[in-house]
C-alpha cells in the first residue's frame, strides 16, 4: 500500500463519533485500500455518502513507549488511512446496513430522551457512541465502569438471557436457544463485531449448543475454541486489549471466583454477591494497567451498583425501541423510566469521580510481573483442588514465593536513570527520570499521543521541573498543554532570561502556571538547578552576549545525572555555539540543535564535546529537510553516531549501574 494517497471521488461514511474538535468518521471508497479515518468539523451520519478530494497517508505509530498502538488497531478494523476531505458535498445516503440501523437507533433516542442521556443510551444499546458526551466517557473511565460502553460479553449475555427466557415460555427450548442464538448474531453485527463482542456470541453459541449436540458442556473447550476461530479469522485479534480483557475476564469469572467463594467466616450471601466481581476485578487488573496504566480503587463498589441496573436497562430501552414505531406516548412513558436510569449512571460516575483517589496511576506493569502475579492466582487455586495436606502446603508455599518475586518486581527498577528523547514528529520533547525525580525539557506536537501516554505508563504524575528551550510551536505546543492537563502536576516551571524571550507564550505559561500554584523561574548562563542527584546547568543564554533571534538565545542545558553527561541544545545556532562550546566540555550525549539544520551543531561544538552518541529530533517529511545533508556530514566525519527519531521511534538512554545504554522504538 502506498505512503500517501490524493483522489477525488465519492466516499460512504462507515460511522462516526463526535469529539471536542468536531467528528471522527470512518469512510470506504471505491479507489481507497481498506477504509480511512478523516475528520470533519460538520455533523455527519453514518450511511451518509460524501463527494470531495482525500488526502490521506498511512497509520504509522511513533514508536514511543506507552503510546497507543493505532497501526495495529486499525488493521483489525481495517483502517489504514486518516487523513482529511476538502471540496465537501453530501450527495445521499446509502440503502439498509448495521451502520444505518445502529445511527437508527440513536436518532430515535434522541428523539424522546435529552441529548445526553441518549447519546449514553444509544452508547450502551446499540454501540453508538457518535454523540456520547466526553465529560461522560471520561467520568466512567474514571469510576471504572467504561466497560458497559463498550458493547462486551455483559450486553451479549444480557440479550440472549433476555430473549431465550421469553420464547422458552411459549415454545420448545431447543428452539428458543437457536432463535435466541440468531437474535444475538444479529445484535453482535448490529453493534459493529468488536473481539469482545464476537467472543461473547461464540462463547453463547457453544453453550447453547454443546449440550444439543454433544449431550454435555465443556467451558474451557468452549472458551479455546471460540478463541481459536477468533485468531483463525484475524490473528491481529491477539495483539487486542479488547480481546485480551474479554478472554481474562471470562476465565476469571468461571474459575478465579471459587477464591473468594471459600473465604470462611463471611456470610455465603456477601460470597455470592462479591465474588464474582472480585474475580473479574483481581483478574483483570495486569491487563488493564498494561494497556491503560490506571486503576480505580473504587470500582468494585460501583459495579456492585451499576451491574444490577443494566438487565433493567437493558429491557426498557428494547421496550422503548420496539413501541416506538407503534406508539410514541407509550415509548415517551417507557423512556421516563430509561431516563431516570441512566441519570443514575452518569450521577455515580459524576460522583465517583470527584472523589479523592478516584484514579491511580500505576503505569505500565513488567511482563515478568504480570507472569508472576497469575502465578499466584494459579498456584493457590491449584492448592484448594488438592486433596492431601502435604500436596496443598508445597501449593501453598509456591503461591506465597511467586507473590514474594511479583512484589520484589515491582519494587526494584530496572535502570537508576532514564533520558528519553521522544518522537513527536517536527519538534523537541525530551523527558529525564532519576530517581523519583522526573523532568521534562520542551514538549513539541503530539502531545496526546506521544508525552502523555509516556508519562502515564511510567506511573508518573507528578512533574519537578519542565523547562522551555524557546517560545517556537514545535517546542512549546505540548508544554501547554502539560501545563492544562488536570492529570499531572508540574512543580517548577523554568524559562530563558533575556527580552527576545518577552512573548506571549511565555507570558501565558507564567500566568497559568502561578494559578495552578507552580514556581516559574527565569535562568540563563550559569544557573543551576538541582532535582535530587540531577543536575542542569545552564549555558546559554548569556546576559553579556547578543543574539540575533529566539533561536539562537534558545535555553541550553547540560544536565548530569550520575557520571552521565547530557547537552540539550534547543535550536540554538553555530554562532551561539560557539559561546557555549568550551564550558560544555565533554558530554556522553548530545541532542543536536535545531533538529539537525545545518546552521547548528557545528564543527567548534563536536569538537568540544566529542559525544558518544548525537540524537536528532526531526520528522523527515516536515518540509524542512531535517537532517540537513551538512549536519550528517559532520556527524559522519568526526565519527560520532547518531540516531534520528522519525527513523528509530523514541531514543532512551538507560543508566544501570555506572554504564549507559540505548534503546530505540517503544
Amino acid at each position: 500500500m502506498p505512503e500517501t494517497l490524493e483522489l477525488d471521488g465519492i466516499c460512504t461514511v462507515e460511522s462516526a463519533k463526535r469529539t471536542e474538535y468536531g467528528y471522527s468518521c470512518v469512510i470506504s471508497s471505491a479507489g481507497l485500500p481498506g477504509k480511512a479515518r478523516i475528520n470533519l468539523s460538520e455533523s455527519v451520519r453514518a450511511g451518509e455518502i460524501l463527494s470531495g478530494h482525500l488526502k490521506l497517508a498511512r497509520i504509522r505509530n511513533l514508536g514511543n513507549p506507552g503510546e497507543w498502538d493505532s497501526e495495529t488497531s486499525g488493521r483489525i478494523r481495517g483502517i489504514y488511512y486518516t487523513g482529511k476531505i476538502t471540496e465537501l458535498h453530501r450527495t445521499g445516503r446509502t440503502g439498509f446496513s448495521f451502520a444505518v440501523l445502529r445511527g437508527k437507533i440513536g436518532e430515535t433516542l434522541r428523539e424522546i430522551l435529552p441529548k445526553q442521556e441518549a447519546g449514553l443510551a444509544a452508547a450502551i444499546l446499540a454501540g453508538d457512541d457518535s454523540e456520547l458526551d466526553q465529560t461522560i466517557r471520561d467520568n466512567f473511565r474514571t469510576a471504572g465502569i467504561s466497560h458497559i460502553l463498550a458493547i462486551s460479553g455483559m450486553h451479549v449475555t444480557l440479550v440472549f438471557t433476555m430473549i431465550e427466557g421469553l420464547l422458552s415460555k411459549i415454545t420448545f427450548r431447543r428452539r428458543a436457544a437457536v432463535c435466541s442464538l440468531a437474535v444475538v448474531w444479529i445484535y453482535t453485527f448490529l453493534t459493529g463485531g468488536a473481539a469482545a463482542t464476537l467472543r461473547a456470541a461464540l462463547i453463547c453459541t457453544g453453550t447453547a449448543l454443546a449440550p444439543i449436540l454433544f449431550g454435555r458442556e465443556d467451558r474451557l473447550n468452549t472458551y479455546c475454541c471460540s478463541a481459536l476461530v477468533l485468531i483463525l479469522i484475524n490473528p491481529l485479534y491477539l495483539r487486542d486489549p479488547g480481546f485480551q480483557l474479554s478472554y481474562i475476564c471470562t476465565m476469571s469469572m468461571t474459575f478465579l471466583q471459587e477464591i473468594p467463594n471459600r473465604w470462611f467466616g463471611v456470610p455465603k450471601a456477601f460470597r455470592r454477591v462479591f465474588a464474582p466481581t472480585l474475580a473479574v476485578t483481581g483478574g483483570s487488573i495486569p491487563i488493564s494497567l498494561y494497556w491503560f496504566y490506571q486503576i480505580s480503587p473504587y470500582q468494585i463498589i460501583v459495579n456492585l451498583l451499576v451491574l444490577p441496573c443494566m438487565s433493567v436497562l437493558f429491557c426498557t430501552g428494547a421496550a422503548v425501541l420496539v413501541i416506538y414505531p407503534i406508539s410514541r406516548e407509550a415509548a415517551e412513558f417507557l423512556a421516563g423510566a430509561l431516563f431516570y436510569i441512566l441519570r443514575f449512571l452518569c450521577g455515580t460516575g459524576e460522583v465517583v469521580s470527584g472523589l479523592p483517589g478516584a484514579v491511580l496511576t500505576i503505569g505500565r506493569p513488567k511482563v515478568i510481573t504480570i507472569l508472576l502475579y497469575y502465578s499466584v492466582w494459579v498456584l493457590l487455586l491449584v492448592g484448594m483442588n488438592q486433596a492431601g495436606r502435604n500436596h496443598r502446603r508445597k501449593a501453598y508455599t509456591a503461591s506465597a514465593a511467586a507473590a514474594v518475586l511479583c512484589i520484589l518486581s515491582i519494587i526494584f527498577p530496572r535502570y537508576r536513570a532514564v533520558c528519553t528523547f521522544l518522537n513527536v514528529g517536527q519538534g523537541d520533547c525530551c523527558v529525564i527520570e532519576c530517581g523519583r525525580q522526573t523532568f521534562v525539557i520542551d514538549a513539541g506536537p503530539s502531545y496526546e499521543a506521544a508525552l502523555k501516554p509516556y508519562l502515564k505508563s511510567r506511573g508518573i504524575i507528578r512533574i519537578q521541573a519542565a523547562f522551555a528551550t524557546h517560545s517556537d510551536r514545535d517546542h512549546t505546543e505540548g508544554l501547554l498543554k502539560l501545563l492544562r492537563d488536570e492529570d499531572f502536576t508540574v512543580g517548577q516551571w523554568v524559562l530563558p532570561e533575556g527580552s527576545l524571550h518577552e512573548n506571549r507564550t511565555f507570558t501565558t505559561i507564567e500566568t497559568e502556571a502561578g494559578r495552578a500554584g507552580s514556581h516559574v523561574t527565569r535562568i540563563q548562563a550559569g544557573d543551576r538547578i538541582q532535582g535530587g542527584s540531577c543536575w542542569f546547568l545552564c549555558l546559554s543564554p548569556d546576559a553579556d552576549r547578543i543574539y540575533t533571534d529566539e533561536n539562537s538565545a534558545s535555553l541550553v542545558l547540560k544536565c548530569t545525572v550520575d557520571k552521565l553527561d547530557i547537552l540539550l541544545c534547543g535550536d540554538a545556532d553555530q554562532t551561539a555555539e560557539q559561546y557555549f562550546a568550551a564550558a560544555a566540555g565533554r558530554c556522553e550525549i548530545l541532542k543536536a540543535g535545531h533538529h539537525g539544520s545545518s546552521t547548528a551543531t557545528g564543527t567548534v561544538l563536536l569538537d568540544a564535546v566529542r559525544p558518544g552518541l548525537a540524537v536528532i529530533s526531526c520528522d523527515r517529511e516536515g518540509g524542512y529537510g531535517h537532517p540537513h545533508r551538512e549536519t550528517v556530514e559532520r556527524l559522519e566525519s568526526t565519527g560520532i553516531p547518531y540516531l534520528v527519531t522519525d527513523d528509530n521511534g523514541a531514543i532512551q538512554v538507560r543508566l544501570f549501574w555506572s554504564r549507559w545504554f540505548i534503546h530505540t522504538g517503544p
